[in-house]
């Protein structure tokens, strides 16, 4: 009768019936009757023949990765249709968390201490099997039921404790993660200074076309240049680097991640992230994206080292890289604009151009404390926390735990997650590309004065030389180069008259201070949240003049 009630249906039960849950059934109902020998006999007998099935499957998954389970009566499920491949392309892909999870409901009581244990141990051995990595003395695994589950934790953990140094150290020394990792930092992070200024240099001309029109294999040819030129030259994953170039920007992609994933809960967030990286995936047939905003580095990973360096860390690793990237590209531009101002710096025009040397100035001072505090307050020391923390993991989940640790924390202290933050900081950086455009056109027309009046000076000069023979007294070289400035300067003046440029630059001056002044107080605003960014206001506002 004991038994008989224990495995009849019970009509307010939603428990499936077979497998885990019959077990569960079995044991919930020897517990009723704990403290009576007779009965305490019978349902151990019980539950020890009727668990041999379960045993089997749980022997076959901790010491080969796999079991037979063509009824669902494992407490672990496989997901076949699940390809390892798609952790190398999919954002959204989890192969790692889906292709074997848990089955809540068929994990027996007297297992659900470890089941996470179970579920992670044979995961392990699973990478190792495909990978042909020895699994070594393997702890035996617990082969039938126990009364006590004591006696099934030490097992597992020590099992478990085993297959997870083994892939750990797999993935460290054989298949070289740190170094892999370093080498993405490299790249990724701009932590290669001499390869990346080099990889500009060259691929600038190209890049500055729409995405339309750029020859992927001339960038490819910029690439390889770059490499062979540089310290990159030696780097053993040189060869996983590739050059991608993506159909929008990066402040609508962030933007529509920060938007969509404020609307999710945490737990879909990423999720989010990914639907929304996707509904941006086509833009508008009309619009033409320059290929300096859809630039980046692509990093090829291959099993199991995509494991920890997914798709999903990767577009991590993109989206501070093209950031990184932006602010590099802008820095460039203001540098090229005090270059082609050079060419007046002896002419008499300075009252004309300095409120263009100053603001120009305040730019480049924004853009190289924003580049510094990124790459030496934000990077450095989150990568610093990262390298030690992965050497000393005990799992590969704890691996992979503190690299999307170090990813979100550069995202966020990068002030890549705050919407507001991100507005402002975007349009500080397309002013400042403005006004460097525009100190390039206005230069552009002076380069041609310049070059007029120096080919006019060289045929008076020529003119004088003659003089002499013709009975007339030569002119005086000073006189000569006095008059040559005197005309330059005066079609100098023309031209920055009639491109209004003194009344421009004070616009362009009116809008940077503005939106730095925003900048700066939402920075102060966060910093009480984000120790960090006090740094960054301390940098910008040294003197306190945006803040009085």
């Amino acid at each position: 009768p004991l038994i008989s009630s224990a495995l009849s249906p019970n009509p307010t039960s939603n428990l499936d019936g077979r497998g885990g849950a019959l077990l569960s059934a079995v044991h919930t109902k020897s517990l009723r009757h704990t403290g009576t020998a007779h009965a305490e006999q019978l349902f151990a007998h019980v539950l020890q023949q009727t668990s041999e099935p379960l045993f089997e499957m749980l022997g076959a998954w901790l010491t080969e990765g796999k079991f037979a389970d063509p009824y669902a009566e494992f407490f672990i499920t496989q997901n076949a249709g699940m390809q390892r491949s798609a952790m190398e392309t999919d954002f959204n892909d989890r192969y790692w968390q889906l292709r074997f999870a848990l089955r809540e409901a068929q994990v027996p009581p007297f297992l659900k201490a470890v089941a996470h244990k179970i579920l992670a141990a044979g995961k392990y051995v699973h990478v190792l099997r495909e990978c042909h990595v020895p699994l070594g003395a393997l702890p035996p695994p617990p082969r039938a039921f126990a009364l006590h589950e004591s006696d099934y934790e030490a097992s597992i953990s020590a099992l478990h404790d085993h297959v997870s140094r083994r892939l750990i150290a797999h993935l460290l020394e054989g298949c070289a993660l740190l170094p892999a990792l370093r080498s993405i930092k490299h790249y990724l992070l701009l932590d290669q200074g001499d390869f990346f200024v080099h990889f500009l240099d060259i691929a600038e001309p190209e890049l500055v076309k729409d995405v339309e029109d750029i020859a992927q294999g001339k960038l490819s040819s910029c690439l390889e240049l770059a490499i062979r030129s540089s310290t990159a030259a030696i780097d053993p994953f040189k060869d996983r680097l590739s050059c991608k170039l993506l159909p929008y920007n990066l402040t609508n992609q962030l933007l529509k991640i920060i938007h969509t994933s404020a609307s999710s809960s945490p737990a879909d967030a990423d999720a989010a992230a990914a639907a929304a990286t996707a509904s941006i995936s086509e833009p508008p047939a009309s619009s033409r994206v320059p290929g300096l905003d859809a630039f980046t580095f692509e990093f090829s990973v291959e099993w199991p080292l995509s494991i920890v360096i997914s798709r999903h860390a990767l577009v991590k690793y993109q989206l501070l890289f093209r950031h990184l990237f932006h602010c590099k590209h802008v820095e460039r531009q203001l540098s090229g604009a005090w270059l082609s101002q050079q060419a007046v710096k002896e002419l008499p025009v300075a009252r004309a151009l300095f409120p263009a040397y100053s603001l120009r100035q305040r730019m480049l001072h924004l853009l190289h404390n924003l580049q510094y505090y990124m790459a030496f307050e934000v990077i450095e020391p989150n990568w610093h926390v990262l390298e030690p923390r992965v050497r000393a993991a005990n799992s590969v989940d704890e691996v992979i735990a503190h690299h999307h640790e170090f990813l979100d924390s550069c995202l966020k202290e990068c002030m890549l997650r705050d919407a507001g933050l991100l507005k402002v900081l975007a349009r500080l950086l397309t002013i400042c590309v403005i006004f460097a455009d525009f100190t390039a056109v206005v230069m552009t027309s002076v380069d041609a004065v310049l070059a007029a009046a120096e080919l006019s000076h060289q045929n008076v000069r020529d003119d004088s030389a003659r003089a002499p023979g013709a009975g007339k007294p030569a002119m005086p070289q000073g006189k000569r180069r006095r008059m040559h400035i005197a005309v330059a300067s005066s079609h100098i003046r023309a031209i920055l008259a009639e491109k209004d440029y003194v009344d421009s630059v004070l616009r362009f001056e009116a809008n940077f201070s503005a939106n730095l002044t925003e900048l700066i107080a939402k920075l102060q605003l966060q910093s009480s949240k984000d120790g960090l960014l006090a740094n960054l206001v301390a940098r910008l506002d040294y003197n306190s003049f945006y803040g009085s």
